[in-house]
């Protein structure tokens, strides 16, 4: 079961991280709105803290896939996609 999930979060990361990223924008977007009309103490600071997060997550995701393709494939093969069972 666990192995199935990280095949699932392998196959689909590009999607996840883009969901992950306006999840965190509509997080900010509300807080904002909170702070500038009903003078909530919102911490904005926190979503940048978030999207630091997420591109550092997708910038290793990129790196493991440059990586994978360059290093560890065959000239015109393309990377094995799965982990093994």
């Amino acid at each position: 079961m666990l192995l199935r999930m990280l095949n699932v979060l392998h196959d689909n990361w590009v999607g996840i991280i883009l969901f992950m990223t306006l999840l965190t924008f509509f997080a900010w977007l509300f807080g904002y709105v909170l702070n500038g009309l009903y003078s909530y103490k919102f911490d904005l600071a926190s979503c940048w803290a978030g999207f630091g997060a997420i591109a550092t997550a997708a910038a290793a995701g990129c790196g493991r896939w440059w990586i994978d393709s360059r290093e560890n494939s065959k000239q015109g093969e393309m990377p094995q996609g799965r982990m093994k069972e």
